[in-house]
């Protein structure tokens, strides 16, 4: 269901005009898995995750497949919640296997708004530990912030 939405979101925003490159695709990795890896090694300029920190034994299968599937100054965009230390120890493990690691939590003037408001309604509705996806980049080299370009 969740490569059909982002299928779904690639499609609308092709359509809109809002992909510079015809390049752009999406497909179920499995990042602990040798093969899928494998045959995926190197080739990305970009790779864009979303909440998959949160299982403890994929963690450092994710890093890695990062770290495979990145062209030298690639990056990986990762939008997570914090979720506890979740967030933190994949920060600490990317770092232990050579990424360099940007964390923001104010990326976006439309969510980061949208955050405020929310928090304002209270811990009954809004959660930013379990429902704020902050922002990390990922990359084999130092980088700018990747949304300013």
């Amino acid at each position: 269901k969740a490569i059909q939405n982002v299928r779904g979101a690639v499609k609308r925003n092709r359509r809109a005009g809002l992909l510079r490159s015809a390049a752009v695709s999406c497909r179920v990795v499995r990042w602990d898995s040798h093969a899928d890896v494998s045959a995926l090694e190197g080739r990305f300029d970009v790779v864009l995750c979303a909440d998959c920190l949160f299982l403890d034994q994929y963690r450092a299968s994710l890093v890695d497949a990062l770290r495979r599937l990145l062209r030298p100054n690639g990056t990986a965009l990762i939008f997570a919640p914090t979720r506890g230390d979740t967030l933190a120890e994949f920060c600490r493990l990317a770092e232990d296997m050579g990424l360099f690691v940007c964390r923001y939590n104010n990326y976006d003037s439309h969510i980061w708004e949208m955050h405020l408001k929310m928090k304002r309604e209270g811990p009954d509705v809004y959660d930013e530990n379990i429902h704020y996806p902050v922002l990390l980049t990922h990359g084999l080299t130092e980088h700018s912030h990747p949304l300013k370009h």
